[in-house]
């Protein structure tokens, strides 16, 4: 499926830059698409299979665990990748969210960051225009053999208001 949609330059010059992940409990691949570049029109897609366990994604790209071709000493891996990966959460949809999730939650908040700050994962930027950046919404996924928890926030930083996502 990520090749066929890799080689489809005109579908996907509809769209800005993204990462699409596609993941099962034995297997993670990901299309990387950096977008349309007139000075760069020779620009592919990259699509990349990775092993099962916990990966981090940022805007730049898979950071963790750091393979060829991934950015280097990205800060938001370097703060949270390991810890992501020492906390690993059930998948059991049944238990409740904060159960569920343990450690992940503070983590997903932004574990105490600033939100200016470049590791941060909860982000907040005032731009020169009066504009302002910042995180609108996180998600948790976690998969196993049997069961998928998904887990969605839409006021990041908050404690409260996480609340499952059906599925299937």
């Amino acid at each position: 499926m990520l090749s066929r949609l890799a080689g489809d330059q005109d579908a996907l010059a509809a769209y800005d830059p993204f990462h699409l992940i596609c993941a099962t409990p034995d297997s993670v691949s990901a299309l990387t698409w950096t977008g349309t570049d007139p000075a760069a029109p020779a620009v592919r897609p990259v699509v990349r299979d990775l092993g099962p366990g916990t990966h981090l994604f940022t805007n730049a790209g898979h950071a963790y665990p750091v393979e060829p071709g991934d950015p280097a000493a990205d800060p938001k891996a370097a703060h949270f990748a390991e810890k992501f990966a020492a906390a690993r959460p059930s998948a059991d949809p049944a238990l409740p969210v904060a159960k569920a999730w343990g450690d992940w939650l503070t983590l997903a908040a932004g574990d105490g960051l600033d939100p200016a700050d470049p590791a941060a994962i909860v982000v907040r930027h005032d731009l020169p225009d009066g504009r302002i950046y910042g995180t609108t919404s996180l998600t948790l996924v976690a998969l196993a053999d049997d069961a998928v928890r998904y887990d969605f926030q839409p006021h990041p930083g908050s404690p409260d208001g996480w609340y499952p996502v059906p599925v299937g």
